[in-house]
């Protein structure tokens, strides 16, 4: 809780700092806890604030997750958004991750169009293009390993919809290509480190090929809104991964809002199709081995966030 709160701390002086006056142009901090198996815990501080009276928006995020029978991880990520007009809007962000295994840095931009805008409709239309980047960098991957860094890229192709007045639907594809095939490395740490928390966010050693992501959101009065999401990932390893996830958001009064969700994970198991590092006893995996079991486990989150 001292972490928690030191990190607001820190997040709200930093937003203070960058805009005196936010008061007068608009921000917005959020702090959210997490719990789930194996004593699982996570704390997530974000916050964004208007650029006084410009078009520029700073956003920010920390994220940190234990647990007893898995490894620290953490994440931190600063962007910007631009409004360029009531039609096009850019964005960009730099994102940290790291456990004890590996350490990820990737930057990311975005272009979105409000379609609507050119029909003049009443039903909001969202389209939005993004593209990121990003290196893996291995902490202790042997020299039997090859390379100790794996640059990844990253497209994603999203489209929100109003469908009513108080619902909305929205849809996204993302595509991973590697600089060089990530397998090998991906099942060496997998049986240096075979149980970790099977929480989307805090496993940085999937190496997604794909991810999909399908959401409705219900505005069910003024105050109360419902979102409902399905994202199924498939890894460079054959494995599935899912997350479906169901949250509110309670806006209390015009500062405070309520959030909770609950999510269901879920993986399939990792079975290695050919011998790893047949020459190397100590890290010779047999064909057909089990690396990862498979795992369902259920994770909840409790949120205040404050305007101001």
């Amino acid at each position: 809780m001292n972490t928690m709160k030191n990190h607001a701390v820190a997040l709200g002086m930093a937003l203070s700092c960058i805009f005196p006056s936010a008061a007068d142009a608009g921000a917005y901090l959020a702090a959210t806890a997490g719990t789930g198996p194996d004593g699982y815990r996570s704390t997530e501080l974000r916050g964004n604030a208007d650029l006084l009276d410009t078009p520029l928006n700073l956003n920010a995020l920390v994220f940190k997750s234990d647990s007893s029978a898995g490894d620290p991880a953490s994440q931190s990520v600063l962007g910007l958004n631009w409004s360029l007009s009531k039609l096009v809007n850019l964005g960009a962000s730099h994102t940290k991750q790291s456990n004890s295994q590996v350490d990820v840095s990737g930057n990311s931009l975005s272009f979105a169009l409000m379609l609507d805008t050119l029909w003049q409709g009443d039903l909001r239309t969202r389209l939005e293009l993004k593209h990121g980047s990003s290196a893996h960098t291995f902490k202790q991957l042997p020299q039997t390993v090859k390379k100790d860094t794996i640059n990844q890229s990253a497209n994603s192709l999203g489209l929100s919809q109003d469908i009513a007045i108080p619902v909305s639907i929205y849809v996204s594809y993302d595509r991973y290509l590697y600089d060089h095939d990530p397998k090998q490395a991906a099942q060496y740490l997998m049986k240096i480190s075979p149980r970790r928390s099977s929480d989307s966010r805090s496993s940085l050693l999937s190496f997604p090929d794909s991810t999909t992501n399908f959401g409705i959101t219900w505005l069910a009065s003024d105050a109360l809104s419902v979102d409902l999401s399905s994202i199924k990932t498939l890894t460079q390893l054959d494995q599935t991964q899912k997350t479906r996830r169901l949250g509110i958001d309670y806006q209390v009064n015009d500062h405070l809002n309520f959030t909770a969700a609950v999510s269901r994970v879920s993986s399939t198991a990792v079975v290695t199709k050919q011998t790893i590092f047949p020459n190397i006893p100590a890290l010779t995996i047999p064909a057909g081995s089990t690396v990862i079991p498979p795992s369902n486990d259920t994770y909840t989150e409790l949120g205040l966030g404050w305007s101001f």
